[in-house]
């Protein structure tokens, strides 16, 4: 099996990270147009060789790609290099959208602001990006998307697929146990109900004072995740996607997850309803999940080791890109 990647330009996401853990994980051979998200030196190739390799492999995968970001550094990262993208070849495409907000991944003036009230204002246009959709269109591939809402699923060739378990995402318990009771660790509260949710896991703290409940803002990554690993309960809420790393990050801690329900599909083999997470739509559904997690250890315990299980089996990167090729049909 061999797959030519056009991939974002010096960034290094997590959901690219996933798809490349996987490729590895099956043995598949492949190669890169550009560098970043733990692809080695000898994975990324020029553009001359990526045209003529690519003229023999078995699947193409596109990943979005944010331009004009500085998360990586000057200058301003550029489009992804579609351009090396031959209309004529029939190899298969898999076109992995990972946007939030709009098919950019910029939002609209004023949007973050306003879905705060209105979750119908998180999906603003253009939400599709046209011209990877036609080329994926008529059997020619598939159009996957982190982002896909009920009514996007209807449009033909366009698959949700959520984020997943990255390898460095599983962290041990600590020789002492989970000590906290629950965690809200957010990078910002702007979007979802972010706000409501750190005053209530507040007003919690003050109410459960036999209960080690923790409220962090920013936390460096050794931090962080010595906070997950510490914590039995971790909240999850929309950022600026319904779907965010949290969720994966609090599994691969053994966890429970407490989590703003999405609005979008997740694709298949997610958590069980209060076997494996538990989820909340309003503020007050939220604070009754939380009480009964507090006054039962026992289960959110026992829910978080099957949450870790679950994710482990079903959505780490190995289980991704089987999940595409089989969509794509060429397993």
């Amino acid at each position: 099996m061999r797959v030519a990647l056009i991939t974002p330009d010096r960034v290094d996401h997590p959901f690219v990270m996933l798809i490349i853990e996987g490729l590895r994980a099956l043995g598949v051979e492949f190669f890169a147009s550009d560098p970043g998200s733990g692809l080695t030196a000898a994975e990324v190739v020029g553009n001359d060789e990526w045209v003529t390799r690519a003229r023999d492999v078995d699947a193409i995968f596109v990943f979005f790609g944010k331009e004009g970001s500085l998360a990586a550094g000057p200058p301003p990262t550029r489009a992804p290099k579609r351009y090396l993208l031959d209309d004529g070849h029939p190899t298969p495409i898999a076109y992995l959208d990972y946007s939030e907000m709009t098919a950019s991944g910029k939002p609209k003036p004023g949007q973050v602001e306003a879905m705060r009230t209105d979750p119908t204002l998180r999906q603003a246009g253009p939400w599709l990006d046209l011209e990877m959709y036609e080329r994926t269109d008529a059997g020619r591939g598939a159009y996957f998307k982190r982002e896909c809402f009920a009514d996007d699923a209807q449009i033909a060739g366009l698959i949700p697929l959520a984020f997943g378990m990255l390898d460095r995402y599983v962290t041990p318990i600590p020789r002492y146990g989970k000590d906290w009771d629950l965690l809200c660790c957010f990078g910002h509260t702007r979007t979802g109900l972010r706000q409501e949710i750190v005053a209530e896991v507040r007003r919690l703290a003050g109410k459960h004072r036999d209960r080690k409940i923790v409220v962090k803002e920013r936390l460096n990554p050794r931090e962080y995740r010595e906070a997950l690993a510490r914590s039995k309960v971790v909240i999850d809420a929309w950022g600026h996607g319904d779907h965010c790393y949290r969720i994966w990050e609090a599994a691969g801690a053994q966890a429970c997850i407490l989590y703003q329900r999405y609005q979008v599909l997740t694709g298949p083999d997610w958590f069980e309803e209060g076997r494996e997470a538990l989820s909340f739509a309003t503020m007050r559904e939220f604070t009754e999940h939380a009480e009964a997690l507090l006054a039962d250890r026992e289960r959110a315990l026992v829910m978080g080791r099957r949450g870790h299980e679950l994710a482990l089996a079903k959505h780490t990167g190995r289980a991704r890109v089987e999940y595409i090729l089989r969509k794509l049909g060429v397993v």
